[in-house]
């Protein structure tokens, strides 16, 4: 019995982490609390939190993640909208690759 209230506290706690990143990623994601102008955007950052948004589809089909990042550079542009260009592609990529596949992200700055 002791074991198991352990068992089921470790994953209260896992889950609870859980779910604070995923609403950390979504107040990132939807740039909350900032303005409609342009600003000064990660790339980087927006596909992670994409990422930790559609985790649960990763998962589903069991999909291995690769991350190639380079270092790229922060521009301006529209956040939120630039966020929804990471979610069509990489749900179409997570919806082309088969049960069990890879998908690769690569990010890369040319000089």
């Amino acid at each position: 019995r002791d074991v198991e209230l352990r068992l089921l506290a470790q994953e209260l706690a896992e889950s609870t982490v859980r779910i604070s990143d995923l609403v950390g990623a979504m107040k990132a994601y939807s740039y909350m609390d900032q303005g409609l102008d342009q600003q000064e955007v990660d790339l980087k950052e927006g596909i992670i939190n994409t990422l930790i948004i559609l985790k649960h589809r990763l998962r589903k089909k069991d999909l291995k993640l690769v991350k190639e990042f380079e270092p790229v550079p922060k521009l301006m542009a529209y956040g939120s909208e630039l966020n929804q260009v990471w979610t069509n592609l990489l749900s179409n990529a997570i919806d082309a690759a088969p049960e069990g596949g890879t998908v690769t992200l690569r990010l890369t700055h040319d000089r």
